[in-house]
């Protein structure tokens, strides 16, 4: 089978899950190309895997309509998504891919269903019309933990996400008219992010549940990178020290933390930061107890962490708690947020507000030090971790992927479909 990656490339997350699938698949004999443009696509690359260029949204573009919840810059130009829509087609003609594997490739379902590919996409729980919490209207206390009666929390969140699954779809215009100009029925709100024909669920139901979804979604349990790095050269000086924490300034960058790394020189914390892009931004002299990498093996340096301070992104959220890592987050955009929101409802960690901390940084540490003094985190991380321990997010969804290609040899039929009502 020749599949198809397109991932959105300035994002680790939505790479590295893609690829993590790509390793097992590959090891089964299966030839996989991967396509798009972004910083991260070069981890892809390190792996030896085939990286084409493929026009996708620009990241200041993401950026922004992620933090002023505008996502009409996303989906509202038509031309915009028609231009997506033929760069696909015409990728398509020249690999001649057997299945289009996605993860945050919305215009894939359209060129799919004129190409008549099979396409499988891989989200969140949260960016679906199926979650049970609201992602971009959190109302009232009840989203960052404030306890309310069972049953006005429950009817509080279903009319969240009623509203906001509303709101969200008339950002979608752009992407709805392209649709209709080529004979297909319009995604409704978050549809817009799910697979053609099948959707693969990188979360567990504790985390984000899922009420009454399609029999083609499957949950398949996180996916988080598994880097080939060596253990940092540092690890045995941070090692030494009474508290350790891990910083990781994620795809949208921190750089803000740069300013303020003086405090953590007057704690007993060490401060392991990955700084990806962000690295050459670092000051030339750091405190003796913080160690700045561009990468670093998270996998390998994590068991010898107190606590994970992050921007509250899914993978590096899950990629702690897999370790049994509680977690402080500091989200920058909704959906950042609603992982933090959901790490603070169920005693995983902390979440702070960005604003808050840029006029009073020591919060950073105080939290540290409530998060790694107080037993309770630890217990319901490492209780969490349990659970994630059942999951193995990859070999599951390349067990769905083969399933379903052979599915549609038996049934070529299945390949031309596009989405139903919702």
């Amino acid at each position: 089978m020749k599949i198809l990656a397109l991932p959105y490339g300035n994002s680790v997350a939505h790479v590295s899950r893609l690829l993590e699938i790509a390793k097992v698949l590959r090891a089964r004999g299966h030839e996989i190309i991967f396509a798009g443009e972004g910083k991260c696509l070069d981890i892809v690359g390190h792996e030896s895997f085939t990286v084409l260029e493929l026009l996708d949204v620009p990241f200041e573009q993401i950026i922004n309509a992620f933090r002023t919840t505008n996502f009409s810059l996303l989906y509202g130009n038509a031309s915009e998504m028609e231009a997506y829509v033929q760069a696909e087609l015409t990728l398509y003609q020249q690999i001649k891919p057997d299945l289009v594997l996605t993860d945050d490739r919305r215009t894939a379902s359209i060129s799919t269903a004129i190409a008549n590919l099979p396409h499988i996409a891989v989200v969140n729980a949260h960016v679906t019309n199926y979650s049970q919490f609201p992602l971009l209207l959190p109302l009232l206390g009840s989203s960052v933990g404030y306890p309310l009666p069972a049953p006005l929390n429950t009817l509080l969140y279903q009319t969240q996400v009623k509203i906001e699954r509303q709101v969200y779809n008339t950002a979608l215009k752009g992407i709805q008219t392209v649709q209709r100009n080529y004979g297909l029925e319009p995604a409704f709100a978050y549809q817009v992010a799910q697979g053609k024909d099948l959707t693969l669920i990188a979360d567990i139901p504790e985390f984000t549940p899922l009420h009454n979804p399609p029999q083609t979604f499957h949950y398949v349990g996180p996916i988080t990178w598994q880097s080939s790095l060596p253990a940092p050269q540092f690890l045995e000086q941070f090692k030494s020290y009474p508290k350790r924490a891990y910083l990781v300034l994620g795809s949208g960058g921190f750089k803000e933390f740069f300013k303020y790394l003086s405090v953590f020189e007057r704690s007993d914390f060490a401060i392991a930061i990955a700084a990806g892009e962000l690295v050459h931004e670092a000051p030339a002299h750091l405190p003796k107890n913080v160690f700045v990498e561009r990468y670093i093996n998270a996998d390998l340096l994590l068991p010898h962490c107190d606590a994970i301070v992050c921007h509250g992104g899914n993978g590096t959220v899950y990629q702690a708690l897999r370790h049994g890592v509680p977690v402080i987050a500091i989200p920058f955009h909704n959906e950042q947020d609603y992982n933090a929101r959901r790490v603070q409802q169920l005693g995983l960690g902390k979440r702070l507000s960005h604003k808050r901390i840029w006029k009073d940084f020591s919060q950073v540490i105080a939290t540290l030090e409530e998060v790694v003094n107080q037993s309770s985190y630890r217990q319901a991380a490492q209780a969490f971790q349990q659970q994630l321990n059942q999951w193995n997010g990859p070999v599951r969804a390349a067990d769905f992927i083969e399933a379903h290609f052979r599915e549609c040899l038996r049934n070529p039929a299945m390949a031309s479909r596009s989405f139903k009502s919702p």
